[in-house]
């Protein structure tokens, strides 16, 4: 009679940094996969274990040890140090997906040799489900017959966290801008949008309610429209009706210049953040 083979126990996955995308990323990992967790803060760590069942690591010797991925989610002015501290441990087997602003490709290579490095850009959403997760194509993987199974291993991987898109690399730093950032963006508009209505008479409650809501269904006509944003704000403007003459008050305060003028800005200071200025 044939001895049937024991599944090999899964290893656990590593993250290092519990800051706000890192306990986003443990948070929505969790009920798949155990995990170890590292931050300076031991306290923080160990709130966070606590939280996901995970386990805190003294040191980052003992998380590497335990671990062949892990999620690199520190501050890109920390990720000199860090990688310091990492290398002496890191080997051909360990994996590390870096969440650092600005951080290229080459660069994390370097650091954290002789480690495989994946380049990734989520944003908060991620907490929910709901995020978008941009991956700079083309560079984990040495061994092109198995591009494909690798990659399919990494989106089975992060699909909890959002969706996800492979990028080339050259538009990583725009995406940190324009998904990264952008929510925060987004949050600033319906804050404005709050306070008018506040301003009109409603109760704060009722105004979050409201906004939030009209943007919701806002995004779901948008994408049953295909994403033709322009086509669609023409059928909600009447003739001399309410619509344009909001709108028309707001390209007079440059509001859709002021927005490419964010994105760009955010743009710029990623770009910036790579250079280690």
């Amino acid at each position: 009679m044939a001895v049937k083979k024991e599944k090999k126990a899964e290893r656990p996955i590593g993250i290092i940094g519990c800051g706000a995308m890192g306990a986003a990323i443990a948070q929505r990992l969790a009920p798949h996969h155990a995990l170890y967790l590292f931050d300076q803060s031991s306290a923080k760590a160990a709130a966070l274990a606590l939280e996901t069942k995970g386990r805190a690591a003294h040191d980052v010797s003992e998380l590497l040890s335990a671990v062949d991925l892990f999620f690199l989610a520190v501050k890109p002015q920390d990720l000199p140090s860090c990688s310091a501290v990492l290398k002496p441990h890191l080997t051909k087997q360990h994996q590390a997906f870096s969440i650092v602003t600005g951080a290229s490709l080459a660069t994390l290579r370097e650091l954290l040799a002789p480690a495989r490095a994946l380049r990734l850009m989520p944003n908060l959403p991620i907490a929910c489900g709901k995020g978008v997760i941009a991956i700079a194509d083309g560079a984990l993987f040495e061994v092109s017959d198995r591009y494909a199974e690798a990659k399919s291993r990494v989106e089975q991987l992060l699909t909890p966290l959002g969706t996800i898109h492979w990028l080339a690399e050259e538009k990583m730093d725009a995406v940190t801008s324009l998904t990264g950032s952008g929510p925060a963006f987004v949050c600033l508009l319906i804050e404005a949008m709050v306070d008018a209505a506040i301003a009109m008479g409603f109760h704060a409650k009722e105004a979050y309610d409201l906004v939030l809501a009209m943007m919701a269904g806002s995004i779901e006509l948008l994408q049953r429209e295909e994403g033709d944003a322009a086509a669609l704000r023409h059928r909600i403007s009447s003739p001399a009706g309410t619509t344009i003459a909001g709108i028309k008050e707001l390209e007079r305060h440059g509001v859709r210049y002021g927005l490419i003028a964010a994105f760009e800005a955010a743009y710029t200071r990623a770009r910036t953040l790579g250079t280690g200025e």
